[in-house]
């Protein structure tokens, strides 16, 4: 949630009609994806893997939802 509402501020801090919340994983078994998607069902929305869903209209800004998942390779550096 407080992902969500730090890019609400900055849309409104730069006047941006738009924006997007991006979580980008680095769990190999998509942990906490289930936790993603109840919290876009509360706007109607379906999470999906490695996608940008969206928007829904939050404070008359658009807001875009995207999990994308990080490659195991550089997981060990």
């Amino acid at each position: 949630m407080h992902r969500t509402a730090s890019a609400l501020l900055k849309a409104e801090e730069f006047n941006a009609s738009k924006t997007l919340m991006l979580v980008h994983s680095f769990s190999q078994s998509d942990e906490w994806f289930d936790d993603y998607v109840s919290f876009l069902r509360l706007s109607d929305l379906i999470g999906e893997k490695n996608a940008i869903v969206g928007p829904t209209k939050i404070k008359n800004i658009e807001i875009y939802f995207g999990w994308v998942r990080g490659k195991a390779k550089y997981l060990n550096c």
